[in-house]
């Protein structure tokens, strides 16, 4: 399944890509316009990594705010980042 939607997916993106959707991590910076989070704020997303864009497997990623939510508490970041596309 991995490979069916890696070869979907690198349609439109430049080589070499980054790939994968789901994350979670911690805000380290905001756009202007950027009201609903904060330095800080702990969050997942299925982010990235789809229709032409960089995706979650780096160390720092930027993703469109309509894609991200808060990580619950209760929950790990590996958890988090299982949860968006599954």
């Amino acid at each position: 399944m991995d490979n069916k939607i890696l070869r979907q997916n690198l349609r439109g993106l430049e080589l070499p890509a980054i790939l994968h959707g789901d994350v979670s991590g911690v805000v380290s910076a905001v756009g202007p316009n950027v009201n609903d989070f904060k330095i800080g704020d702990e969050v997942y997303a299925c982010a990235g990594g789809f229709i032409g864009t960089s995706g979650a497997l780096a160390e720092f990623m930027v993703a469109d705010v309509r894609l991200v939510a808060r990580k619950p508490d209760s929950l790990s970041f590996v958890q988090a980042s299982a949860l968006p596309l599954s």
